[in-house]
Formats: structure tokens, sequence, C-alpha cells
């Protein structure tokens, strides 16, 4: 990947006002690898009998035929900004802003894109139309339109009233832009005939085996490449080939429109004395124009669904939209007082709630927990009907204190040994928040529907009551009975988006550490000590397995801890740890 940026910005002084003004460039290259020429492929076996004899009915390879390993893509933008910030009277001062972005369309050096000739909700699904008639190759932008410019005004005030300094008014309210996730730009490129993407199912695995698996897409990509050259159909490839497997493909809107914004808060500050200060601080935000993954256009078979494909010229249909919104109320409570020259101690309590039709724009899970994150809709024609709910990291109620004890022995520095009883220091934090919510989901009805173009999460219907906030007692009995939930058969499960929760979480960390002050050397010191992360060694709780495909066996239990979300390992990939650490430390600060 390649990365550079170009910031400058000036600041001028006007009597009362500070005006400043900038501007910056982002410019983003990366090379998109296709995995190799033909052999990249996920295999799935419905069981182990299946597995054991090569294959059988219901299993299914989903294979790609790339016909260039690496396209480098490119993606810049483009800000200004001008600020003035108004003293109106020595207690008040207000500021004004306005910004303004312009995210570019992701560019092929090669002319890598394949698109629609319009979005798939707006397509004809004329079956008799060719697939090079509806398809347009060699493009060289990612997205056929998007928004040119994005302004953002915000204003700002900080005001104290009665000029004692006391107490402290402030507040504001902006609109933001998010730029457009480049992971969309970087699956386009891999749209058909670039790269051609088939799932095949119900045949062997095993080499040599006449009509395997492989075989079938390695027929199923020739039989497109030569129709696609030729202005073939769907009917003529099938013609000569019974057996084609029509390719996925993604598209977007006609404007693919960037996210936005609307953010606000209002914040009070009083101090009580010289030693203590309280804060309540309310933030808001609502979103709209948000990255939705709907992935079920193409679906048919179910009730909701047609009854029929609605193109049979392709497999599963992604189609990402600009259609989500989400909104975020939070109140923040702060306590902070010194009970001496040498304690400091500061509460934060937080409720808030967040909702939203995906989380992380679909893209990318929220976490890797037995029930894993809703990334798509489940209905594509109404996608907040089951979807808008509780985001996945929607935490009801949050705690977090810590404290600061300086020179703990320092009364007893005047009779004792100042080398070995001065400079201890004693800090540590407490950490508590409600549970994470989830969604208890179906992969007996996802999977049935996997190979009628539907490619998301189905939802377990609930026909009995269940608990909704599942605690560590699901450790030994599972929090759902298998009997509180049923396949749906009558239409889509009218369970709403993330409404149980897991296990509270709860954790705290201390360090003791001595500081050894160096003489004639003001600036330098050695700290030596240790550090504690989760020093009580309490196990937190994973929320419960939450497919209803497992009931009979797990379905309803919790199955594993969770760290913490830091780690004294820091932040790679198995460095997360959920029970007690203690470090040994020596610093050298200067």
């Amino acid at each position: 990947m390649q990365q550079f940026q170009v910031v400058d910005d000036f600041a001028k002084t006007f009597g009362r006002h500070s005006v400043k003004v900038g501007m910056n460039y982002r410019h983003y290259g990366l090379n998109d690898l296709n995995f190799g020429v033909r052999t990249h492929g996920l295999l799935t076996f419905r069981n182990l009998t299946d597995f054991y004899n090569g294959g059988g009915t219901g299993n299914t390879l989903s294979i790609r035929f790339p016909n260039a390993t690496q396209q480098f893509l490119q993606l810049w933008q483009v800000g200004a900004y001008v600020q003035d910030e108004w003293r109106v009277k020595n207690n008040l001062k207000v500021t004004l802003s306005l910004r303004t972005d312009h995210d570019a369309n992701p560019a092929c050096k090669s002319n890598c894109f394949s698109r629609l000739v319009s979005p798939f909700t707006e397509l004809s699904h004329d079956p008799n139309q060719p697939y090079n008639a509806i398809i347009q190759t060699q493009q060289h932008e990612a997205y056929t339109g998007t928004d040119t410019v994005i302004w953002q005004p915000r204003v700002g005030l900080n005001w104290s009233p009665g000029g004692s300094g006391a107490t402290v008014i402030s507040g504001g309210f902006g609109i933001f832009e998010n730029s457009l996730p480049g992971q969309t730009s970087d699956v386009i490129s891999r749209n058909t005939p670039g790269l051609n993407s088939f799932t095949v199912t119900n045949a062997k695995v095993t080499p040599g085996v006449s009509g395997n698996l492989f075989d079938l897409g390695s027929q199923a990509n020739q039989s497109l490449v030569t129709a696609f050259a030729n202005g073939g159909t769907i009917a003529s490839i099938r013609a000569g080939n019974p057996l084609f497997t029509t390719p996925n493909f993604t598209t977007t809107d006609r404007t693919f429109h960037t996210p936005i914004y609307y953010e606000w808060n209002f914040q009070v500050q009083r101090a009580l004395g010289s030693k203590m200060a309280v804060i309540a601080n309310y933030v808001g935000n609502h979103g709209f124009h948000e990255t939705l993954v709907n992935n079920n256009l193409n679906a048919f078979g179910f009730p909701g669904l047609p009854t029929t494909v609605p193109d049979p010229r392709f497999n599963i249909v992604t189609q990402y939209t600009g259609a989500a919104v989400s909104n975020y109320n939070g109140l923040t409570l702060t306590l902070r007082r010194r009970f001496a020259q040498n304690i400091l101690f500061a509460i934060n309590y937080t409720w808030s709630h967040a909702m939203d039709v995906v989380s992380n724009s679909g893209l990318d899970q929220y976490d890797l927990a037995s029930a894993p994150s809703i990334l798509n809709p489940q209905d594509p024609y109404n996608i907040r009907r089951y979807n808008y709910g509780n985001a996945d990291y929607d935490v009801r109620h949050y705690v977090n204190a810590n404290y600061v004890l300086q020179d703990v022995f320092r009364h007893f520095t005047k009779s004792g040994p100042n080398l070995l009883i001065g400079g201890w220091n004693v800090s540590g934090t407490v950490y508590f928040r409600t549970g994470l919510p989830f969604t208890v989901i179906d992969t007996n009805l996802s999977g049935a529907l996997a190979g009628s173009g539907y490619g998301g999460t189905t939802f377990a219907q609930q026909v009995a009551s269940a608990p909704t906030q599942c605690g560590k007692s699901a450790i030994e009995s599972p929090c759902f009975s298998d009997g509180a939930f049923a396949d749906p058969v009558t239409g889509f499960a009218g369970q709403t988006r993330n409404q149980f929760r897991g296990p509270h979480y709860f954790n705290t960390d201390m360090s003791v550490l001595k500081d050894i002050v160096f003489p004639r050397w003001e600036k330098a010191k050695l700290q030596l000590g240790a550090q504690a992360f989760n020093l009580f060694n309490h196990p937190n709780f994973d929320k419960p397995v939450a497919d209803f495909a497992a009931a009979g066996s797990d379905f309803g239990l919790v199955e594993a801890t969770v760290a913490g979300p830091t780690s004294v390992y820091g932040a790679f990939v198995g460095s997360a740890v959920s029970g007690r650490i203690l470090q040994v430390r020596l610093q050298f600060v200067f």
C-alpha cells in the first residue's frame, strides 16, 4: 500500500477573532490481490459422512477465476476548512467553522472495474439480454456516481456565567462526513468478467471423478467467458452446458452517497471548592446515507421473497447502498476529587443507547464471539423492519473509575530511610459495563436459501418466552430452551436484531511503582515496581451460542471467556488474554 498526505493551514488573529484556514490532500494506492488464478475456493461439507466420502448432496464449493493476480487501485481525498473563534466577551467564546471535502471515485490503473449498466434494483431482468449488454467492462472508476462536495458547517460555544470560572457551559453542533469504505471498490474490481465467481453444489469433490465440484466450477467459468465474448445469453450457455452455475455480482446505487453524521453535545462543568469538580455531558448523533451491504436482492423461494429468481443470469447479487441510518444518545456524569495533596480519584458513569440498521457498515464483525454480528438486512426489501435495533456495541450502562496515590508513605520519610519508603505510587482502574447485544440466528434456514441467491443471515422465530439477559449461569445450563425458538416457515422471523444481551463485564487493574530520583538530576528518575492486569483474576464470559441450528447440543450455552480491551502484550492477533497478568516493570525516565 502506498500513501501520502499533504496538510497545510494558516492562522491569524484580528482583535477578538482568531481565524484559521487550511486544507488537506490524501492519496492512497493499494494492490488488490486476487489470490491465485483458479485454485482459490471455499469448500463446505454438510456433515462428516460427506467429508469421508468426498462429497455429496448439499456440499458447496465457492471458487473464483481472476484474469489478473493483482490490480492497482487509487483513492484520494481533498478537503479545506475555515474557522473563526470569536471572543464575544471575556467569558463567552463562539467558534464557527465550515469544512468541505471531496472524496474521489476510486480508480483502477488498468481499468479493471466491471459494473452493471444500472443498479440491480433498476436493471431489466429480461433473461434474453446477453451478459455483455448489461455488464460494462474496462471501467476506470468503481462507482457510477458519487457526491461531488460534502459541506460540513459547525458551531460551538464556551460560556462561563458570572465570570468566576466555577461554572462552564459548552456545547456545539456539526455535520461530519465519513469516507466511503475502500473495501467496496476492492470487491467491485472482482466482478465478472474480470473475476468470475461461482458457487457450485451437489457433486463429489474427489479429483478424477467425473463431474466433481472443481470440474463444474471450471466448466461454468469457460462457458461464461465464451458467452460473454460472443453475446451469449443464459439460455445459450445452458444449451451447451446444462450444469452451468450462474456467477455472483456486486453493484452499487446509481449515486453511492457518502455517509453523513449530525453530531451535537451539551456539557456543564462545576467546580465545588478547590478539590472537587462535577461534569455532566450529553452527546448525540444521527447518521444517514450509511453504507449497507444488501446481498439478498436475487433471493427467492421463501415467503416474503419472489417465488422465482428475479434475475436468472446471476446467483448472489450484492448491492452496496447508502440506505442505513443510526442514532446515539448518551449522558456521562463525572466526579473528580482530590482527597489530599497526593490522592486523586475520578469516577464516570455513562448511560447510552446506540441504534442502527447494521454496525460497521456491514463490512466487519464487531467481534468474533459465539453470536456474530448481523452484517446484512434479513429482508432485502424492508431493511429497517427487522434490522433496526441495538447496535453491536450498544452498552446501556458503563462505569469506570481511576485512582492515584502519590508518595503514599511520605509521612514516614522523616522517621525512616527515604530511599526505601519514599516515592511509592499506587494507581489503578475499575471497569464495569452491562452485556453486549446479540441476535438468535437460524442457519438452518439461511443455509437452505444459500442455493437460492440468499447471502445473508436469517433470524430464528421466537415461539415462547426467553430471557433477554444471559448471565454466567449459562455456563452450566442453557440460557435458552430449544422450545423457545423454531425455524421460520411462514416468513421472516419477527425477532428484532440484537434484542438479547450477554453477560456483564468487570475488570480492575493496579500498579505499584517506586520512583528513585537521581541526586542533582531533577528530571531523571528510575521507576521500579509491578503491574497487575485483571487483579482479581475475574473471568468475563462470552455471549452464548446463538444459532438455533445448534439446538439439541450447545445452543444457549456460554463456552468461552473474553479478554479486556487492552493487553500488556499489544494489539496483534492472539495477544488478548482473559486471565490475570502480572508484570514487573523497570523504566528510566529523563
